[in-house]
């Protein structure tokens, strides 16, 4: 059973060790969506890489990369 992922801008992406803030994002896919976020103790700005699992909404999740601007 397949499931949309359900974050929009504004909202707060929680993990075990800060909270992020959806600003933007990147792109989505049938797997997924990259959301453009800042980290809320730091400021830093990463990118979400948001997944679900097509066959089992449990096993949904998350992955942060920080952005690297280019010089």
């Amino acid at each position: 059973m397949s499931s949309e992922v359900q974050v929009h801008v504004g909202d707060l992406l929680q993990s075990s060790t800060t909270t992020y803030e959806v600003l933007d994002f990147s792109g989505e896919g049938i797997f997924g969506k990259v959301a453009k976020c800042r980290d809320s103790v730091t400021s830093e700005l990463v990118a979400v890489k948001i997944h679900k699992d097509i066959e089992d909404d449990s096993t949904a999740g998350a992955h942060v990369f920080v952005l690297v601007e280019n010089h």
